[in-house]
């Protein structure tokens, strides 16, 4: 990657107008490593794969970041809930991960937020009258978790852990929080991030370095192999949801190694039905409010009452995100959804906590569910089947990295490269030794091109530029999403000021929550190779769920003008591009009643 600079991911040529272009290139390259699967795990074994030299394509078959990966808690953590399951390589290895994250691959996005964990005795449940049982956890094995915490990264965490056992001060802390039969709580850090932005940054990096040729909306459909029946090729179809009557011909993509990064669709994929299924899909719910609506000042661990599952609720820049569940889910895996009983599932622990918390239907701005691709582990429970990951390397030649956790993305195609596919004697990486292919570790962990510093951004001569003429918290709002392009749409908006207002002027809706501006959707549609309006509201940006279904039309319209006029969309395209978000809007939105 020394090879290229800041500026080649800044300015990449990455529109949907460069789509044939990208396929006849896939259909003449006999590329050394193909992946299946543009979610973050696909996009970590891309760039290894790049980092080492090798010739790469990736293809999807929805977009990028579509499944699990633009569906998570936005947590790049270490996971201190599997301490109890004493999986120390795992929570240290995250850990680690997340360090390296937050202050060298991507500090813009990857940012510090406090844990607050309460400890509660028994109390009674006011709603029910039922006894609560005390916290699974007392003050002192929560001191030893937050004290293992750390050191398992080397006492490497944003600040210091601390616990208070006295709970005047957590109420001083915490003022909404219901102390009642509280004794203490402990505090340690963690971080959030934008985790379909991070998905699109590591694969525009892998594109801008002339290594790598990624598509979405790409279907396989079958494999090729050689006369020894090893896989050297996949077939692929055009996979158009939006216009499911879209003709194309079939095509075939030739590598010497395919590896599969498929997340829940791995048994697809593989070809396991039954018991022979290793996937175990479970379903996470999350639910979005404004701040305003729940004024807290640090991310609160806490216990589900009925279940005693332990979920988050976390303060997000001016938005409160309330979730995750986890349930067994053999459902249709394209479209999760988030129903009535899975947002009050939430409700009754967390108003028994925060009384004043207004998060009933008029208040929610948005939902989503995700699928998290665990391993299977019969016997186990949702919450207990270990995020780990495994590595197969199949007979015929076809690798997969499944499960894991987001926040080992980099670790884990890391092992998988070395420890797999440069030692398999099924296939040869190296192409005879044409191919010097980098053995090293840790050759990944390295900043992004696109990585920026909140004191390189306010030191940068558009940030003086811009202070006086953008709102504050869209200029915090831009450095968060787009790191160092934040510099390249400030450019922009200094030559057409217009390019600076928001993507809608609604009183109702300042920059505080509405932040978006026109700018960044013509960075993003130039840059970032959205094919529909829903790649760019839901994943490019998390427009869908931070925004009122009563103002998502307005919205979409706007989108759309900006998006058509890049890529020559037509009247009827543009319509039909609106009406196609606007129907998951309606799937999404359980809690609104009125007109979308």
């Amino acid at each position: 990657m020394d090879n290229i600079s800041s500026e080649d991911v800044i300015n990449l040529d990455y529109s949907d107008k460069k789509r044939a272009e990208i396929i006849r290139k896939l259909k003449s390259v006999d590329f050394d490593i193909l992946i299946i699967g543009g979610g973050i795990t696909g996009a970590g074994v891309a760039r290894d794969a790049v980092f080492r030299g090798l010739n790469v394509a990736l293809v999807e078959k929805d977009d990028f970041a579509e499944g699990t990966s633009s569906r998570s808690t936005k947590m790049f953590h270490g996971g201190l809930r599997y301490l109890k399951d004493y999986e120390m390589k795992l929570v240290k290895e995250s850990t680690m991960e997340r360090n390296w994250a937050r202050d060298v691959a991507l500090p813009h996005n990857v940012r510090p937020v406090q844990f607050l964990v309460p400890v509660f005795g028994e109390r009674k449940d006011p709603k029910t009258g039922n006894t609560i049982p005390p916290s699974s956890n007392d003050m002192e094995t929560i001191k030893i978790a937050l004290d293992m915490y750390d050191g398992l990264c080397n006492h490497q965490n944003y600040k210091p852990w601390q616990i208070i056992d006295d709970p005047k001060k957590v109420a001083e802390i915490e003022p909404e929080l219901n102390t009642t039969s509280l004794i203490g709580a402990g505090l340690y850090y963690d971080t959030n991030m934008d985790d379909a932005r991070i998905v699109v940054e590591t694969i525009k990096e892998c594109v801008a370095s002339s290594k790598c040729t990624a598509l979405n909306y790409l279907k396989v459909i079958d494999f090729i192999k050689n006369d020894k029946g090893i896989i050297n090729g996949i077939k692929v179809v055009e996979n158009d949801k939006f216009s499911p009557d879209l003709k194309s011909e079939p095509f075939i993509i030739k590598a010497n190694i395919v590896v599969n990064c498929t997340g829940i669709w791995a048994d697809e994929i593989l070809e396991n039905k039954g018991k022979d299924k290793i996937i175990s899909p479970t379903k996470g719910i999350h639910f979005i409010v404004k701040k305003d609506d729940f004024n807290i000042n640090h991310a609160v661990g806490m216990s589900i009452i009925e279940d005693h599952r332990f979920t988050f609720v976390i303060p997000r820049e001016n938005w409160i995100l309330i979730g995750t569940s986890d349930t067994f889910y053999d459902k249709d895996f394209d479209s999760p959804v988030a129903t009535n009983d899975d947002i009050e599932y939430f409700r009754n622990s967390v108003k028994f906590l925060f009384p004043n918390a207004k998060i009933d239907d008029a208040h929610i701005l948005g939902t989503y569910a995700g699928l998290r691709p665990l391993v299977r582990e019969p016997g186990k429970s949702e919450s207990d089947i270990s995020r780990k990951h495994i590595c197969l390397d199949r007979e015929d030649g076809l690798f997969s990295l499944l499960g894991g956790k987001y926040t080992t993305f980099r670790a884990m195609a890391e092992d998988l490269m070395r420890k797999y596919i440069i030692r398999s004697k099924k296939v040869d990486i190296t192409r005879g030794g044409k191919i010097n292919v980098l053995k090293d570790k840790k050759l990944t962990k390295v900043p992004y091109k696109i990585a920026l510093k909140r004191n390189e951004f306010e030191t940068s001569n558009q940030y003086k530029a811009a202070k006086d003429k953008i709102h504050p918290t869209i200029l915090n709002h831009l450095f968060i999403e787009f790191g160092k392009g934040v510099l390249k749409i400030i450019d922009e908006i200094l030559k057409d000021n217009d390019l600076g207002k928001q993507l809608i002027e609604d009183p109702k809706y300042p920059p505080k929550y509405f932040p978006w501006i026109k700018g960044e959707i013509k960075y993003i549609v130039k840059h970032e190779i959205p094919r529909h309006l829903k790649d760019v509201l839901c994943r490019r940006t998390e427009i869908c769920w931070l925004v009122d279904p009563s103002r998502q039309r307005k919205v979409a319209n706007a989108t759309a003008d900006i998006m058509g006029d890049l890529l020559n969309w037509d009247e009827d395209k543009r319509q039909k591009e609106i009406e196609f978000y606007l129907n998951y809007i309606k799937a999404n939105s359980v809690f609104y009643k009125g007109e979308i």
